[in-house]
Order: structure tokens, then C-alpha cells, then sequence
């Protein structure tokens, strides 16, 4: 089991937190600045908009980052997104999973 009271303890830190790995990637995606990013499309930035990160890993992990206009910064949430159903609805997206598979 991992202590966090006692890793702080070791390293003279006043606390330390196990979190979920897009948990912390959604915390740093708030830091990147346009040209660490590579643009899929010409949709429009918005900047206290909601965000998402997601990749590959132990599933598929995914975080989703919401604004409310009473914050200074986005909040992070969390999730597995291997733990989430896709059901192909149109031809493009029985191609798409034939292809997954």
C-alpha cells in the first residue's frame, strides 16, 4: 500500500497526494501555450472552454477540465474511458470500428 504521509514525511514535504496519471496530464494541459500544441482542425479555441485529454495507458484514460464563471481555472475530472460502451450508429462508424477491430 502507498503511504502519502509517509512519502512526505521522507522527503520533508508538507503533503503529498497520490492522483490519477490524467488527472495530473489535465492539470498540465492548462499550462501549454499554442505552439506546444498540434491543431487537428480550424475549430475555435476557447480559452476558459471546456477541455478534454485522453490516451492510452493502463485503458483508456481520459480527464475532462469544466470553467465555471465563478472560478479561476478549470477543474479536473477524471475517468476511465475503457469502462464506457460506443455502439456504431452510422456507416462511417461501423467502417471506424471494423477498422478498430
Amino acid at each position: 500500500m502507498s503511504d502519502g504521509k509517509h512519502i512526505a514525511s521522507v522527503f520533508k514535504l508538507r503533503k503529498f497526494d497520490f492522483i490519477n496519471d490524467f488527472n495530473a496530464a489535465g492539470h498540465g494541459i492548462c499550462l501549454l501555450k499554442e505552439s506546444d500544441t498540434l491543431r487537428l482542425n480550424r475549430a475555435r479555441v476557447e480559452e476558459d472552454g471546456v477541455k478534454v485529454v485522453m490516451g492510452p495507458g493502463t485503458g483508456l484514460g481520459e480527464a475532462f477540465l469544466a470553467k465555471s464563471a465563478f472560478a479561476d481555472c478549470h477543474e479536473v475530472y477524471s475517468a476511465e474511458g475503457g469502462h464506457s460502451e460506443w455502439s456504431p450508429r452510422s456507416e462511417f462508424d461501423f467502417r471506424l470500428h471494423a477498422f478498430a477491430k
